[in-house]
């Protein structure tokens, strides 16, 4: 068995323990180790917020990921990608080929505003000659 196969069963082996933990638990009272964790955030930012929420029978709440990004140094922002950071992560696990897509079916709920970057957020972004617009609801300040 080489390593990569034991990281595999080290991971399986946290979750199931994770989840035996948690069912003599309520619901507000659920705990999870550091690799579900880890596993909850790449979740959340490789695919999505409907995806994490569609597979998060034992992850964490949305908040809590939301709550680990915000401790980081990392900031997601919408529509802006990060290729040189994945291409080191990629070369670092030894990956050749990989994909990724972006539905964009989300419906918004409710207007949401980030102080970091002085706009709304959570819109779909578009597209102008194969080049994303970004920050294209960045607000003004008036003086009187």
């Amino acid at each position: 068995m080489n390593s990569n196969d034991n990281n595999k069963q080290l991971f399986l082996s946290s979750f199931i323990d994770n989840i035996t933990n948690n069912l003599s638990k309520s619901k507000n009272n659920y705990r999870y180790n550091d690799s579900i964790k880890r596993f909850a955030v790449s979740l959340y930012i490789l695919d999505g917020k409907l995806t994490y929420e569609l597979v998060r029978i034992n992850q964490s709440h949305l908040s809590t990921v939301n709550k680990i990004i915000a401790n980081t140094n990392f900031s997601v922002k919408e529509g802006e990608f990060k290729f040189d950071g994945l291409n080191k992560y990629l070369i670092s696990i030894a990956v050749q080929f990989s994909f990724g897509s972006e539905d964009c079916t989300d419906v918004i709920h409710k207007i949401k505003y980030d102080v970091n970057t002085n706009s709304f957020i959570d819109f779909s972004i578009r597209l102008t000659m194969r080049y994303q617009l970004l920050k294209i609801v960045k607000l003004i300040h008036l003086n009187n």
